[in-house]
């Protein structure tokens, strides 16, 4: 009887394995599946989202878009995308989209849509947007592609070929120009010479003023046009920066303004000081004409990483931002006098020197960041 009993508990035995077996493996799969699937959404190489439409909040989030927001993960979940940040216009556009195009309905997915989130430190993204079905839910699955250094760099470019067009411009006209007006000019100072009349003197005086105008214009076009190689030398930019004081210290006193100058402990570096010098001195007087009387202008150094930079602050009213990005475009001034060209010339002495300029503007003035790579540079003839 005993052997009966323990036979058949033995089936039982052998029939639970197989369907735990049997039950245990589709689980596994399952689980296996979801494991597989939340890897590639969170460690995909672009910001992923998913946003429950009825209550406009974010379900679930990954590691891109989190990085991108500022913010970690349990402090976005939960939220709508206007509480983290979201200009009201942009997601109102996501919404029309989603109201408008149900899930599978075969409509084209909203794609690249350019926004800026509200919030400090944030750049520029794309937006992709897809209406999905998750169980009961209509849900957008939004990706999200930062293009702030793309957008800079297409910024590079389009000045880049304002920039080559300009040469073309200056190499093709400027030396004809030039030499009829040196002609005009001396027979306008013999003339001066010559005459008793103070009225005809201070005209032609004025004459040969602006004449003088015209051709500093020219030899900044011919700056622009030129490919000349620089002068590299190991140099410190305190030692430059305290040769030109007395210069720009002289600028700012005819003007009833003040210069401060805030070396820090910086190393040598490669640089062609006639060419930073011509920068310094544009850059400086641009920002001492910007401000009003006892306005003072900051000149900085410091070490930040793998860079010296040079800090250049003044106390005028800004740059409006829509402004901003057009610096350094040829012929783009914000004064009545100006040429535009200076700052495209510091662009490209930049450039040449592999150092990058960042320009930070407000009510309370604006300051100009020129940072030089420590590596040595790579001397060309281009």
């Amino acid at each position: 009887m005993a052997g009966h009993i323990f036979k058949f508990l033995g089936y039982i035995f052998i029939l639970k394995n197989i369907l735990i077996k049997n039950l245990h493996e589709p689980f596994k799969k399952i689980a296996s599946g979801f494991q597989y699937f939340n890897t590639v959404f969170q460690f995909a190489p672009v910001g992923l989202s998913i946003i429950r439409i009825s209550d406009n909040q974010f379900l679930e989030i990954n590691h891109c878009f989190t990085n991108y927001l500022g913010l970690l993960g349990e402090d976005v979940i939960g939220k709508t995308p206007l509480e983290v940040g979201f200009n009201a216009t942009d997601w109102t556009k996501i919404l029309d989209y989603a109201k408008n195009n149900k899930p599978h309905s075969g409509a084209t997915s909203l794609g690249n849509l350019e926004i800026s989130l509200e919030r400090e430190g944030s750049g520029i993204a794309a937006i992709s947007a897809e209406t999905i079905q998750l169980g009961h839910e209509e849900c957008i699955l939004m990706s999200l592609t930062d293009i702030k250094e793309l957008k800079s760099l297409h910024t590079e470019m389009v000045r880049l070929d304002r920039l080559n067009l300009v040469g073309q411009m200056a190499a093709g006209i400027a030396h004809e120009i030039r030499n009829p007006m040196t002609t005009v000019r001396g027979y306008l100072q013999l003339m001066g010479e010559k005459t008793q009349d103070m009225g005809q003197k201070s005209t032609l005086h004025f004459m040969i003023e602006e004449l003088d105008r015209a051709n500093t214009i020219i030899k900044e076009f011919l700056t622009l046009a030129k490919s000349h190689k620089p002068n590299y030398q190991i140099f410190n930019l305190n030692t430059l920066l305290q040769n030109l004081h007395p210069l720009i210290e002289a600028d700012s006193f005819t003007q009833n303004k003040q210069i401060r100058f805030t070396p820090g402990d910086i190393p040598d570096i490669e640089i062609s000081p006639k060419d930073i010098t011509q920068m310094v001195l544009n850059i400086c007087r641009n920002g001492l004409e910007a401000m009003s009387e006892g306005g003072c202008l900051t000149i900085q150094t410091y070490k930040k990483n793998h860079t010296v930079v040079l800090a250049i602050k003044d106390e005028g009213h800004g740059i409006p931002k829509e402004l901003l990005e057009k610096l350094g475009t040829p012929f783009f001034t914000t004064k009545e006098s100006g040429t535009g060209l200076g700052l495209s010339i510091c662009y490209k002495i930049a450039k040449s020197h592999n150092a990058r300029i960042d320009v930070l503007s407000s009510p309370e003035g604006t300051q100009f960041l020129i940072s030089f790579p420590l590596q040595s540079i790579l001397i060309s003839s281009d």
